[in-house]
């Protein structure tokens, strides 16, 4: 499957196995790895959009509190987030193309992987900061203009 790399984690407590499961790939569950003091992280291709996703914790569904849900009650709340496209960076460099990267926190970038604290991602205003690519934090357009 194409698309952005992007990078899907879990907190909330588990004690043997997480796995991931979300629309862009008809629920099928993706495993998870644990990365250490019960952090889960996954790097999968997801298209761009809007997406809901969910969390299999020790073969029970679940979604996590760390992320934006969507539904009315307990029974039928989903994660979700959205995936921005890549960037064309060839434009901005002369030519060579989109580098490869992994999206953290809420969206998407091809900009260098970079892992977020533990700290970072546990705050929303953080997460929504490290969502935008770097040139739309600093002020300057994706598209040339300021």
């Amino acid at each position: 499957m194409e698309g952005v790399k992007t990078e899907f984690v879990y907190a909330d407590g588990a004690n043997d196995d997480v796995q991931l499961s979300g629309d862009w790939n008809d629920w099928k569950a993706i495993q998870m790895f644990c990365e250490c003091a019960g952090m889960w992280s996954v790097v999968t291709p997801v298209p761009p959009g809007p997406h809901e996703f969910k969390f299999i914790v020790d073969g029970e569904w679940k979604h996590s509190n760390r992320h934006p849900t969507i539904g009315i009650d307990d029974n039928s709340l989903n994660n979700v987030r959205y995936v921005l496209p890549e960037p064309d960076l060839g434009a901005d460099r002369g030519g060579g193309g989109a580098g490869a990267g992994v999206a953290s926190a809420s969206a998407s970038s091809s900009l260098p992987q970079q892992r977020l604290s533990r700290r970072d991602s546990r705050s929303s205003a953080a997460s929504s900061q490290m969502s935008m690519p770097k040139k739309a934090r600093s002020g300057r357009s994706l598209f040339g203009r300021k």
